[in-house]
């Protein structure tokens, strides 16, 4: 059976830190489930250049549910 992770990504803009609660700016935010057998670093690239059409990705963050910014 396979299981799904639901991601929440946001692409394409920047966060913005000066204010009491963070807030992301200019950007998308999409969702975009993912083969948790199969989800990796190389996986998550690699969607930031099929899916989204990046030549590159240069960062990636994450944050679980569970924690604040």
């Amino acid at each position: 059976m396979t299981t799904y992770l639901e991601l929440i990504v946001h692409h394409g803009g920047k966060m913005d830190y000066s204010e009491e609660v963070p807030r992301y700016l200019n950007g998308k935010i999409e969702e975009v489930d993912m083969d948790l057998d199969y989800i990796s670093y190389f996986q998550l690239q690699q969607l930031g250049v099929v899916h989204f059409e990046y030549a590159r990705v240069e960062r990636l963050w994450y944050m679980a549910p569970s924690h604040n910014l």
